[in-house]
């Protein structure tokens, strides 16, 4: 049985749909993608034992609604690239959580807490300025959010041509951009303007095991074998085998 929260996302998301199945389609890409990585992060959780009940509670809020804003973003630009679409989804999503009610049964403390945990799941790291509990929230939805994102990256590369929304239409030259390939080569995650080519994209994906922060999120990737599918469906180029390399290695110590 679904959960009242649970009802008001797919209520929320059904709202956005056209009739038009290419663009409905992405509309039910991000509100599976929110039932699951509400799931992850439960995982995640359940290995966490120095986390408290009721963190635990909100963290489960927080990737519940962590893409809420995406439908509206897609809808008003048809695609969900940030930088295409001059949308920080992480924020927009954050204020769709607190003005359509999301988290409203919470006191505001706690409703801060959630908010925060949304508004910097897609920014490239947590501010400094959060404190231990807010960053520990935020940790788990970004950990969750990329496990099950790789997830759905790595089915796109096996079918290409089904969805080109999941790589944003970006230019399908085998070429990774300068400051892209700088940034990877320092163990940094790109900044999402620099993107040029979907090698870009998908080859900053080896970035993201720097930026795990949980065993539980660690052991997720390797168990599915992420970086060594995502290394097989990229062009064979040198500089991508030593991103793999060093990524894979950085994720087995």
């Amino acid at each position: 049985m679904l959960s009242k929260q649970e009802h008001a996302l797919i209520a929320y998301a059904t709202t956005y749909y056209t009739g038009d199945e290419a663009f409905d389609r992405n509309i039910r890409l991000k509100l599976s993608h929110s039932f699951r990585v509400r799931d992850i992060a439960r995982r995640i959780l359940d290995e966490e034992s120095s986390i408290p009940s009721r963190d635990r509670e909100l963290i489960l809020r927080a990737a519940l609604f962590h893409d809420c804003g995406r439908f509206e973003q897609f809808k008003r630009s048809g695609t969900y690239s940030d930088s295409a679409s001059h949308c920080d989804h992480g924020k927009l999503s954050a204020e769709t959580a607190l003005e359509h009610g999301f988290i409203a049964d919470f006191p505001p403390e706690e409703r801060r807490l959630i908010f925060q945990a949304i508004l910097v799941h897609n920014r490239l790291a947590i501010p400094e300025t959060f404190s231990e509990r807010e960053r520990r929230a935020a940790a788990v939805v970004r950990d969750a959010d990329k496990c099950d994102i790789m997830t759905i990256l790595l089915e796109h590369l096996r079918a290409p041509q089904k969805n080109p929304v999941i790589v944003f239409s970006l230019d399908s030259a085998p070429v990774l951009t300068p400051r892209v390939a700088d940034a990877l080569q320092n163990h940094r995650s790109p900044f999402h303007g620099d993107m040029r080519t979907q090698l870009d994209f998908l080859a900053a994906k080896f970035s993201w095991v720097y930026d795990l922060n949980f065993s539980a999120s660690r052991r997720f990737w390797l168990d599915r074998g992420f970086l060594d599918e995502l290394h097989r469906l990229l062009p064979a180029l040198p500089e991508i085998d030593r991103f793999y390399f060093e990524a894979l290695q950085f994720l087995k110590h």
